[in-house]
């Protein structure tokens, strides 16, 4: 009886656990999904939170419009008088609003001419998908399902409408479901295709066929080219020469530039395309009139959406001035860009908290204010921008017209709001760099990370450094240079006067002995073999050198060529990667080499590998000192130094191990292959081992743990 109280003790406990568990997880993926949220991201790629660049102001409906319910909407357009336009997409009409969401017009039946003009009928849409609305009043309408393109005059009366064009590239059984379109100022019309892949559709004035816009052309490999040479004519004419792209909506900024963005990538596509920045998978292309997409990509990251977690784009809004805003249909999230590509904040979110939305399906700009709709609502979100946002404007007006003095006003402004915003150090960097101040401008380009910039304003310091003490300068040169030829003449000396004497070998002497084997491998391996010229007490003094030389590389290394910042450092790490190398090499090299008639022990296996190193001392002092003096543009000069220190160490291995195995040429590459296959298939083992004895821990554990629980 005591049992049974005892365990229905422990069950209830375990059940109030597990609700409070639940309740809590379940409160934080409410408040996860409720959150209305404003961020950029720094150079690592990490989320940043920002200041609060728009607000939300309010949410319109159907009825706060004037009007009943929207069903399933597409799509707004803003037009240069600031009217509203949505596409009602569910009940088959247009509605139009003046900027202040009051109800001007309901476009649902329009009076339209038949085929021959002579007959007025009534005449309605069926599942509009977008509208477009030129600088003259004139509104062209996407009307999906009846295969149709309809446009209407200032007065929104009927003007005519435009079906599929007739060509023999569309052939006969084309189906033209326009579901987005553009017009540009010479009153060319860009149609977008329901599961057309093949690009967009262009259209003369007249309706008349032009031929496809933006399909992305083929990037033949070498491989590929290889390809063709053994096809017929015919296998080649069936080669396609485009790549299938499905694009999800199109705008036309004032330059008459084609905007499109898609979101038919595949998930690494999409990924692939932040980094690489590649306009082959860009999720948001520009396309200039020839159909070559010009979008600017230089900031971190390629323009595209979240970093983190991958983005849907379906609809993008350009301002005047080369601004740009993303829509992400899977977050609810708006992502805004300058015009060269650079992040200036994120904000939105999905669910129900004020500012979030349910399924975002269009985004424009109302004035300086942005508007996006909500299709699964049915409601039209309206975002005020903040003081922050508006200085971020100003300063990027102020750049574009040249203005400094007041952008470097705007900018700081900015950080005063927030320091961690990159590209405002980066823009301070820049206005510092073209005023001459170069050691304020180095500092904001390292807030920023920017490399590029810092690099410039490092060499204009450095070239005036050298102008004003070139004296100075070339004679430290001359003594470097005299202490390099001197010491090299006391080295050569000392091994002399040691080897000549016979004695019994130093510490010292044994560590000088290295210089010559570097620049006679196999006589010095040979007298280190066979006269005692190193010992394993000099190889581990050798080792620990070249571990020290490792360290400072890594802390030392000028920012222009640091790969992480100092305090991420993992100097444990660091000696790892010569460690691990080191010892797998000797196990491998030693177990082979003794099934295969090698000489050497695996004391003279290890003795060899640290004086083979040792011109990795050099290189990694001579290019750490370096990377402190250098530029970007002279970074091969120490990838040229590092790879001959490398190269240097290998020669001295193969030679090496020749020497102490007395192996021919042949069959000392072919150990040295088997070695380093070794290497890769003991460190395969250790892996496997480490995972199998982890999950063995794991499981033993857990069994425990069942076992106290079960007492």
């Amino acid at each position: 009886m005591k049992r049974s109280k005892s365990s229905l003790k422990k069950v209830f406990i375990l059940l109030f656990v597990f609700t409070m568990l639940f309740s809590n997880f379940s409160v934080f993926a409410e408040e996860q999904a409720d959150t209305f949220t404003t961020y950029t991201f720094d150079s690592e790629g990490n989320a940043v939170n920002s200041p609060e660049a728009y607000k939300f102001i309010a949410e319109y409906d159907g009825r706060a419009m004037g009007t009943d319910g929207l069903k399933n909407p597409s799509d707004l357009f803003v037009d240069k008088q600031n009217n509203i336009y949505i596409t009602d997409k569910g009940n088959n009409r247009i509605i139009i609003l003046n900027n202040d969401f009051t109800l001007k017009t309901v476009i649902k039946e329009f009076t339209a001419a038949n085929a021959d003009g002579a007959e007025a009928v009534t005449d309605t849409f069926n599942a509009p998908s977008s509208v477009y609305v030129t600088n003259a009043g004139h509104m062209y309408v996407a009307d999906t399902d009846n295969n149709r393109i309809v446009e209407f005059d200032e007065n929104n009366s009927f003007i005519r409408q435009i079906g599929c064009p007739d060509s023999k590239i569309l052939g006969d059984n084309y189906v033209f479901s326009p579901t987005s379109i553009a017009v540009d100022s010479s009153s060319r019309i860009y149609v977008m295709i329901k599961n057309e892949n093949q690009g967009i559709v262009e259209l003369n004035p007249d309706g008349t066929f032009i031929g496809y816009y933006g399909a992305q052309k083929v990037q033949q490999t070498l491989f590929d080219w290889f390809k063709t040479l053994f096809m017929t004519k015919e296998q080649k004419s069936r080669i396609a020469k485009t790549i299938p792209r499905t694009y999800n909506s199109m705008v036309i900024d004032d330059k008459d530039f084609v905007w499109l963005t898609s979101n038919s990538l595949t998930v690494y596509q999409r990924k692939n395309y932040m980094t690489s920045k590649s306009s082959a998978n860009a999720s948001v292309k520009r396309l200039n009139p020839s159909g070559s997409d010009v979008l600017t990509r230089q900031g971190k990251y390629a323009p595209g959406g979240d970093l983190l977690e991958v983005s849907s784009l379906v609809d993008v809004a350009v301002k005047d001035n080369g601004v740009y805003s993303l829509l992400d249909n899977l977050r609810n999230r708006i992502f805004t860009y300058d015009s060269h590509g650079n992040l200036l904040y994120a904000f939105g979110g999905a669910g129900t908290q004020n500012g979030c939305m349910t399924l975002a399906a269009a985004v424009a700009y109302l004035g300086n204010d942005i508007i996006a709709l909500d299709s699964a609502d049915g409601t039209v979100v309206l975002y005020g921008m903040t003081d922050y946002a508006a200085a971020i404007q100003n300063a990027l007006v102020s750049d574009d017209e040249k203005d400094f003095e007041k952008s470097m006003e705007y900018w700081n402004t900015v950080l005063d709001r927030n320091q961690n915003f990159e590209l405002a150090y980066k823009a301070m960097g820049n206005n510092y760099l073209r005023n001459g101040y170069y050691r304020e401008a180095m500092k904001y380009y390292k807030n920023a990370d920017e490399k590029d910039g810092y690099s410039k304003a490092f060499q204009y310091i450095r070239t005036d450094f050298v102008k004003h003490n070139f004296f100075l300068v070339i004679g430290i040169a001359v003594v470097v240079i005299v202490l390099l030829l001197f010491y090299k003449k006391w080295v050569n000396r000392e091994n002399k006067k040691l080897y000549e004497s016979g004695g019994k070998h130093s510490l010292k002497s044994q560590l000088l002995y290295s210089y010559r084997t570097i620049y006679h491998p196999f006589d010095g391996f040979w007298e280190i073999k066979t006269q005692q010229r190193g010992t394993v007490r000099s190889a581990n003094v050798i080792l620990a050198i070249v571990l020290l030389t490792f360290c400072y590389k890594e802390v030392a290394t000028g920012y222009l060529f640091r790969t992480v910042a100092v305090e991420q450092i993992n100097i444990p790490m660091v000696l790892l990667t010569v460690l691990l190398p080191l010892v797998l090499w000797c196990a491998a090299s030693w177990g082979l080499t003794t099934l295969f008639d090698g000489k050497g022990k695996m004391k003279d296996i290890y003795v060899m590998t640290c004086y083979s190193i040792v011109p990795l001392i050099f290189t990694n002092i001579i290019t750490t000192l370096m990377s402190n003096c250098m530029v970007l543009a002279e970074q091969d000069f120490i990838t040229f130094i590092t790879y001959v220190g490398y190269v240097w160490m290998a020669a001295l291995i193969f030679s090496g191990c020749m020497t102490i195995h007395d192996y021919q040429f042949g069959k000392n590459t072919l150990m040295i292959t088997f070695s380093i296959v070794g290497m890769g298939v003991m460190l395969f083992l250790a892996l496997l081992f480490a995972t199998v004895g982890q999950k063995l821990i794991e499981f033993f554990a857990a069994l425990y743990e069942e076992a106290v629980l079960r007492m």
